[in-house]
């Protein structure tokens, strides 16, 4: 962030990431991995050490089930049962928050559950402590120059109200012991 984007727009330019997705191709099966919530996770953890950085929208939060973007998930697709609904009545309601007899259920995709995690430190924190991993697995990439990257990554947060809180992700298939 400070190397790259700070030259561009200046380290007091706010700047807010609107539509942040890891692919272009929601219907990419990786959308619905925990690796992809790690990558997400992982990705907002860094942004929030830039001072600049005021929000970061993962997008997008619901899409048909055709997709593996969404943030919330359908049990099921009802596209085709709303579509119809609207076309025999403009006025129909989907407002699912308001009709308790709704048949549409909704769970938390992976991204959601990654992004839980993150949530209270990144969101309640009024400073972020630099931090340092040294050690532990490199994880294999696509595309730049091909060279494997440290698979751990941590950051430190001083909670607004005193609590401190240590997000570390890891993004190899092998779990990590700290000393």
């Amino acid at each position: 962030m400070a190397s790259y984007v700070a030259p561009l727009i200046g380290a007091a330019t706010p700047l807010f990431i609107t539509e942040f997705s890891s692919d272009n191709s929601g219907a990419q099966a990786f959308q619905s991995y925990i690796y992809n919530g790690i990558y997400l996770a992982e990705y907002i953890i860094r942004m929030s050490t830039a001072s600049n950085v005021r929000a970061i929208a993962v997008q997008p939060l619901f899409i048909g089930n055709g997709f593996n973007q969404g943030v919330i998930r359908a049990v099921n697709d009802f596209q085709s049962y709303l579509l119809a609904q609207v076309a025999n009545n403009p006025n129909f309601s989907t407002n699912t928050a308001t009709d308790p007899n709704t048949q549409f259920q909704f769970y938390a995709s992976t991204n959601a559950l990654a992004l839980q995690v993150i949530n209270q430190a990144v969101n309640s924190s009024i400073f972020t402590w630099g931090t340092t991993v040294s050690g532990g697995p490199a994880v294999p990439i696509l595309g730049y120059d091909g060279n494997r990257i440290p698979a751990l990554f941590a950051q430190g947060y001083q909670g607004g109200n005193g609590t401190h809180y240590l997000v570390i992700t890891n993004k190899s298939a092998y779990p990590c012991r700290w000393a």
